[in-house]
């Protein structure tokens, strides 16, 4: 079970019960991601993006500058606060 694996108090019994493949999180430089919100692998979010508060990130790319908000978190509009400035 799962849970009882997480919960060992043998070490390596909780490291190994945790998936290590296909949930994959890149966040990128000057990525703020807003209170509450939760983050749903395999995703990346690109630099100087902006995730709002509460919102619900699923799998998929979600480009550099640009503010996403929702439940599931869509675009919302650019920011243009990207690096090439």
């Amino acid at each position: 079970d799962w849970s009882s694996d997480v919960c060992s108090s043998d070490l390596k019994e909780r490291k190994d019960a945790f998936l290590t493949e296909g949930c994959d999180i890149r966040i990128g430089k000057g990525v703020f991601i807003g209170a509450g919100s939760i983050l749903i692998g395999p995703c990346t979010i690109g630099d100087d993006a902006v995730i709002g508060a509460g919102s619900v990130v699923t799998s998929g790319d979600y480009e550099s500058g640009c503010l996403y908000a929702g439940n599931p978190a869509v675009f919302k509009k650019r920011i243009g606060m990207t690096n090439e400035n």
